[in-house]
């Protein structure tokens, strides 16, 4: 795989991060939508969450601020998976001002650090010659936000991710991303409603994919049924994740 495709699929993950605290501040029917724009991989649901975030008046500035900027990435993710570069530049820039605000405030804000780094993802996606700087900087966002909160699943899944598409002789190492992404695993399963997070189906996507790498393809199996059993409708691993593994398997 060329550089330029490495970073593509790690930018496509990048932007698949997220945090629970700003899932708490929430109502179910916009993490729904969340959840329903990640596995249709569509755009309306994140326009529409965006919509009934500005329209929660329960929601304070700061809570309304995190809601606003998870819906912005999702649409970041449906223009990068249909490399739709006019819709990352629509979004591009209020999502950075809206995180600047939030760092503004608090320095050590895990979910707007782990955003920011998912910022950056996107722009080395779409202008694959900012990588040389950016990547730097996005690792040690990642690094901020692991020290603020050290049991951020979102902040070792972005490390996890790093660690995976990275060559080896720049740090890249499959079993230490095996192993930050079980651990990010971990922090998601300790909050409750976890199986309705779909950040938490992404981790188990990417975790089978982290074994299939390693040459784990038992262990990507049984994770690939787990997501399964969380959520039937997961076409990613359904149609294409699982039966690839058995294929790579069987082939052995």
């Amino acid at each position: 795989m060329n550089a330029s495709s490495q970073f593509r699929i790690t930018i496509l993950f990048v932007l698949l991060t997220f945090t629970l605290s700003a899932s708490a501040q929430m109502s179910s029917e916009v993490q729904q939508l969340f959840y329903q724009g990640y596995l249709t991989t569509a755009k309306a649901p994140w326009e529409q969450a965006m919509e009934k975030i500005k329209q929660d008046n329960t929601l304070d500035e700061t809570q309304k601020l995190h809601a606003t900027t998870e819906a912005q990435c999702g649409l970041l993710m449906y223009a990068f998976a249909n490399q739709d570069e006019a819709a990352y530049e629509a979004v591009a820039d209020e999502l950075e001002e809206n995180l600047n605000v939030l760092l503004e405030e608090n320095p050590k804000d895990a979910t707007a650090l782990a955003k920011m780094a998912q910022l950056y993802g996107a722009t080395m996606g779409f202008e694959s010659w900012k990588a040389m700087y950016l990547g730097s900087k996005s690792e040690k966002l990642v690094n901020r936000a692991i020290k603020a909160e050290p049991e951020n699943a979102n902040a070792w899944v972005e490390r996890a991710n790093a660690r995976l598409f990275t060559p080896a002789m720049f740090g890249g190492d499959i079993d230490e991303a095996v192993e930050c992404f079980e651990k990010a695993i971990q922090y998601y399963e300790a909050q409750p409603d976890y199986a309705k997070n779909w950040r938490y189906l992404n981790a188990l996507a990417w975790l089978g994919q982290a074994q299939q790498k390693a040459e784990q393809p038992s262990e990507a199996i049984a994770t690939y049924q787990k997501a399964l059993e969380v959520e039937p409708g997961f076409g990613w691993v359904k149609y294409k994740l699982m039966p690839q593994v058995i294929a790579q398997s069987s082939s052995k």
